[in-house]
């Protein structure tokens, strides 16, 4: 029995001695993210590979276009009830998203990992349009200028976001306060972004530069 991998496996990729655990074969190409055996759930558990240059062809895929290599797997626990689970591999390493079947699929949610959104620079008053909707975050990083980060807890009908960040330098504190506003899934605009001097009370607009995504 074999007990050990040769360079010759790898080279080869034919992994044909089937006592090597776990590198049986590669996992078989999906091209829908929600195509799974619910009725019988003889395939419980079944992995899959979505791997293309072009995301638009998977059916049910958050990602909508450009690379994507993941791995897909499903798990049934009846003919009602059932989630899939995708492992990116590429674009977002190591990012976890699930969508559940309770007699109909809840959408697409990050599990772990982050997604950036966008990046650029913004004040307020400016809109700005983010890669993913809403719904696939429970919430968001915002990252100002000078490195800071206020992080945004989203709520489902709660298209209004409020956050604050109290920080220092040297004998000094400032209070930066954030509101965002979501106009669609997609668009956020940005209705005050504000750094008060807490000495002084002196108030200046402030901009930001990135927003990512957050489970």
């Amino acid at each position: 029995m074999k007990t050990k991998l040769l360079e010759s496996d790898y080279a080869n990729k034919t992994f044909a001695d089937k006592n090597v655990l776990g590198l049986q074969q590669y996992a078989p190409l999906s091209t829908d993210a929600l195509q799974i055996d619910i009725a019988t759930g003889k395939l419980n558990g079944k992995i899959e590979a979505i791997r293309t240059s072009d995301a638009s062809t998977i059916k049910n895929y958050f990602i909508k276009s450009g690379v994507t290599v993941a791995l897909k797997r499903q798990y049934i626990i009846s003919n009602g009830h059932a989630y899939v689970d995708i492992d990116m591999v590429y674009p977002f390493p190591t990012s976890k998203w699930r969508n559940i079947y309770n007699g109909g699929w809840s959408g697409w949610k990050l599990l772990s990992g982050q997604v950036p959104l966008w990046s650029g620079s913004a004040t307020e008053g400016r809109s700005i349009a983010v890669a993913f909707p809403k719904a696939y975050f429970n919430s968001l990083d915002v990252y100002f200028t000078t490195g800071e980060r206020i992080n945004c807890p989203l709520t489902d009908g709660n298209e209004d976001i409020w956050s604050s960040l109290i920080t220092s330098s040297g004998n000094e504190f400032y209070a930066k306060s954030l509101h965002l506003q979501f106009a669609n899934s997609t668009t956020i605009k940005i209705v005050s972004c504000k750094e008060r001097i807490i000495s002084t009370g002196a108030v200046s607009t402030k901009n930001i530069v990135k927003i990512i995504g957050r489970p």
